[in-house]
C-alpha cells in the first residue's frame, strides 16, 4: 500500500521558506509549523472544556453540590496538565527555526501587527471565569460547615482546588520555559508592536503631524 503525503498547507505555512508540509509520520520530524499549530489547536480545544467546567463550577459551589465540584475540579487538573503538554509539543523544535518559519508565520503580511496569544476571545473568556470562581472559593471554610459528613466533603473540594492552583503554576512555568527557549530578545510581538506604535507616535509628534 503506498502512504501518499498530504498536499502542502495554503496557508501562511506553505508560503513560508522551508516550510512545505510532508505529512505522513514515516517523512520524519513535523515542519515547525505545522507542530506549532497543531499544539495551539490542541490547546484551543482544552480552553473552551477548561471554560464550560469553571461555569459549572460556578453553578455547584454556590448550590454546595461538594461531589460532582469534585468531579469538575480534578477534570481541571487534568486539562490543565494536557495543555502544559501541548505547549511543550507545540514548541518542540530549535529556537532558530522559531525565529526563521515560525515567527514570521504571525508577523504581517501574514497576518496584522502586534499579533498575540493573550488576545484570543475564548483565552480571556476562561481567565474572566476562573477569576469569578476564585472569588467564591476563596470564602469557602470546612469549619463552618454543619456536618462532619460536609466538612470532610468541603475539604476534599479545597484539596482539589489547590491541585488545579498547582497545575496552574505548572502551566505557567513551562509557558515562561518556552518563551526564554525560543523567543531569543525576551520580548514578545505584542510588546514590540506597542513599543513601535509609541516611537512612530512620538516621530509624528516631533513632526507636528
Amino acid at each position: 500500500m503506498n502512504i501518499q503525503s498530504e498536499p502542502q498547507d495554503s496557508g501562511v505555512c506553505g508560503s513560508l521558506p522551508g516550510c512545505a508540509l510532508t505529512t505522513s509520520p514515516l517523512d520524519g520530524p513535523l515542519p515547525p509549523v505545522l507542530r506549532w499549530k497543531q499544539g495551539h489547536q490542541a490547546f484551543h480545544l482544552l480552553l473552551i472544556v477548561m471554560t464550560s467546567l469553571l461555569e459549572e463550577s460556578c453553578i455547584l459551589l454556590k448550590r454546595e453540590d461538594w461531589n460532582s465540584l469534585l468531579d469538575r475540579l480534578q477534570q481541571l487538573v487534568v486539562l490543565y496538565d494536557a495543555a502544559t503538554a501541548c505547549m511543550r509539543y507545540a514548541a518542540d523544535f530549535p529556537s532558530s527555526e522559531y525565529e526563521r518559519v515560525v515567527r514570521p508565520s504571525m508577523m504581517p503580511p501574514a497576518i496584522r501587527p502586534g499579533f498575540s496569544g493573550m488576545l484570543n476571545r475564548d483565552h480571556e473568556q476562561m481567565l474572566r471565569t476562573l477569576r469569578k470562581f476564585k472569588a467564591k472559593i476563596a470564602i469557602l471554610d470546612a469549619s463552618t460547615c454543619s456536618s462532619v459528613a460536609n466538612r470532610s466533603a468541603v475539604a476534599e473540594v479545597i484539596n482539589a482546588w489547590g491541585q488545579v492552583r498547582a497545575s496552574q503554576r505548572r502551566n505557567r512555568r513551562a509557558h515562561s520555559h518556552v518563551c526564554s527557549e525560543l523567543v531569543i530578545d525576551g520580548g514578545s510581538l505584542l510588546q514590540k508592536f506597542y513599543q513601535e506604535r509609541a516611537v512612530m507616535s512620538e516621530l509624528r509628534s516631533h513632526l507636528g503631524g
